[in-house]
């Protein structure tokens, strides 16, 4: 554990940070008003690719709102700088709270930020007590609202897998895996996990060659900051194609 904490704490980390801002984004709605946009609501959108395709996923109780808001008034979809003009999903799940959402060629072009997909871990279990890397855009870390392209902060957790279940995959934060040389800042009392939903939960995984790879296992569904526990759902459960299995 002390081993690992040194390695997270220089560069490393930095490159898993890395990792994770690259294949997620800001998925927000807003409306036009006088003062300028209002941002309805919003969560995370992660970024996923297959043999078959590249798509976006986010829960799917973060789709729902959205289309809950775009039916009672007119809204413009965001991902990043990128405007859509609704949302095309490819499949979702109400049980599994998961969406898979079809990307053009033009709204990846004008996200204006470097995207990096995800290997989607179709078969990959993260273990018990070993590595996982969890992002997401928190709401509360939202600065200008009221601007055009707001400016978003990026939630970064290198953590450990409390427990994962054949649906589900669980971090808790525990003080004693906290690093005290990390120069990212610890999250402080009473931190909003509020924005997070749709982000990804990235396993790692070694080989028996002891080469240390990294595939999309999860997608956060809860987040409470008050109790700074995470719970997400696992990929497993979507198809290369991007259609979404039920689980028997």
């Amino acid at each position: 554990m002390e081993e690992a904490k040194r390695l997270l704490a220089g560069d490393l980390g930095d490159i898993c940070r890395e990792i994770l801002r690259n294949c997620c984004a800001p998925f927000y709605w807003q409306r036009a008003d006088a003062d300028g946009p209002r941002i309805l609501g919003s969560g995370t959108i992660t970024f996923a690719r297959t043999a078959e395709r590249s798509f976006g996923i986010t829960a799917d109780h973060v789709a729902k709102q959205y289309l809950e808001d775009a039916a009672k008034a007119t809204t413009e979809l965001m991902i990043f700088n990128a405007s859509l003009s609704g949302i095309d999903l490819i499949d979702r799940s109400e049980r599994l709270d998961l969406a898979a959402i079809d990307l053009s060629d033009d709204v990846m072009a004008n996200i204006g930020k470097t995207i990096v997909p995800m290997n989607l871990g179709l078969q990959s279990r993260p273990m018990e007590g070993r590595g996982v890397m969890i992002a997401g855009y928190p709401r509360d870390d939202l600065v200008d609202e009221k601007s055009r392209h707001p400016n978003w902060g990026l939630c970064t957790i290198l953590g450990i897998a409390r427990r994962v279940t054949d649906e589900q995959i669980t971090w808790v934060a525990e003080p004693e895996h906290a690093s005290q040389d990390s120069p990212v800042p610890q999250l402080p009392d009473g931190y909003s996990f509020g924005g997070l939903s749709g982000g990804p939960v990235v396993g790692l995984f070694e080989t028996e060659r002891h080469l240390v790879i990294h595939e999309l296992s999860g997608i956060v569904s809860q987040a409470h900051g008050e109790f700074r526990n995470i719970v997400a759902k696992r990929t497993e459960f979507i198809r290369p194609d991007g259609t979404i299995r039920e689980p028997s």
